[in-house]
This record gives C-alpha cells, sequence and structure tokens, in this order.
C-alpha cells in the first residue's frame, strides 16, 4: 500500500519511445475487504505527446494486474487512486484494465492526449464501480473511450473534444452531475 505525494511536481515523460509511463499493478492480497489502496497525487504527467499506432507511441497512467482468473491470489490495481494530477501528451492518457476496479481519478485533469480516458476491453475481473470525480477531461482527440466496462462520471467536466466526446462500444458511461461542453461545427457531441 504506497501512496506517493508528488506535491506539485512534474513526472517528465517525454523522451520517452514506447511503452507505458506509470503502471499500477498491486500487490498479492487478501481478496477480504480492505486490500490494496495506492496511488499517486499532485504530479504533474507529461508524455511526449506521439500518438497514433505503432513501436513510438507512449501510454500515460495505466491500472491493471494478474490475468491469472485464479481467485487464489489475484493482484491488481484495486481501489487505487490517482488524485489532483495532470496527465498530458500521451497516445492514451488513463486506462483501466485488468483487475481494475474500485480505482478512482478524483480532481485530474486528463487533455492533450489521442484519448483522454479509455476503459479496455477483455479485462480479467475488472470495471466495477470505476469513477471520475471531479476534475476534467478535454481537449483530447476523444475524451472517453469505454471499450468494455463500466464507468461512471461524477461532477466531471468533459470539454471540446478534437474529434469525439465519448464513444461508449461495450458496458456503460453514467454522467451523474457532469458538465458537457461541445462544438456543434465539430459534431463532437454523443456516441460514436
Amino acid at each position: 500500500r504506497i501512496h506517493i505525494n508528488a506535491r506539485n511536481s512534474k513526472l517528465d515523460f517525454s523522451g520517452m519511445t514506447g511503452g507505458t509511463s506509470v503502471t499500477f499493478i498491486g500487490t498479492p492480497y487478501d481478496k477480504s475487504y480492505g486490500g490494496v489502496m495506492g496511488g499517486l497525487s499532485h504530479a504533474h504527467i507529461l508524455g511526449p505527446k506521439t500518438y497514433g499506432t505503432g513501436a513510438n507511441v507512449v501510454d500515460g497512467v495505466l491500472f491493471t494486474g494478474d490475468t491469472t482468473p485464479s481467485p487464489a491470489n489475484p493482484f491488481g490495481s484495486a481501489r487505487s487512486i490517482l488524485s489532483r494530477c495532470v496527465v498530458e501528451g500521451f497516445n492514451f492518457g488513463v486506462t483501466f484494465w485488468h483487475r481494475a476496479y474500485l480505482t478512482t481519478l478524483e480532481h485530474c485533469e486528463i487533455y492533450r492526449n489521442r484519448v483522454g480516458v479509455y476503459s479496455k476491453g477483455g479485462g480479467v475481473d475488472a470495471y466495477e464501480n470505476v469513477s471520475i470525480l471531479r476534475g476534467a477531461v478535454y481537449n483530447n482527440d476523444l475524451n472517453i473511450y469505454v471499450e468494455d466496462g463500466h464507468v461512471v462520471c461524477h461532477g466531471t467536466s468533459i470539454d471540446y473534444a478534437n474529434v469525439v466526446q465519448m464513444a461508449i462500444r461495450g458496458g456503460s458511461l453514467l454522467l451523474n452531475e457532469c458538465h458537457v461542453e461541445y462544438t456543434i461545427a465539430k459534431s463532437t457531441y454523443g456516441a460514436n
């Protein structure tokens, strides 16, 4: 259970040429209540601003874990928190995947990425109560993409995507007391 308070530090990954800059994977834990509660707060996580596909793309923050379907000793990013951070300049800003449940983005700003928030498909024991609380997701090519899973936004500002605001392939996206801004000229509002 590690929580790093970066206290307004910049984690500069602009020199990376591939991979993921920050990964929350957790450790083995007793599946009874309490589990892993790690996190990172008050950091500006900066990527190289390379987008698309191929070897030279870098992803920002990944919440993931063990892909073994056995519940014997699973580990994952369950209950992890990214708090008061900025994530910018990545192919995927923040991704939720294997054993990423009860994970939270709290008062974060996710912007200038190809995809701001991504709930990746095919996750093992994943997607329960993934939350974005307050904060803002904006100025990404695609602000929020739910390929699979269930993402809950509460009081979040979802503003001005460069291409598409929100896309839902499977699962659900619940917006509760959120603020959504879009440009009619770009036709960026709605599910794709």
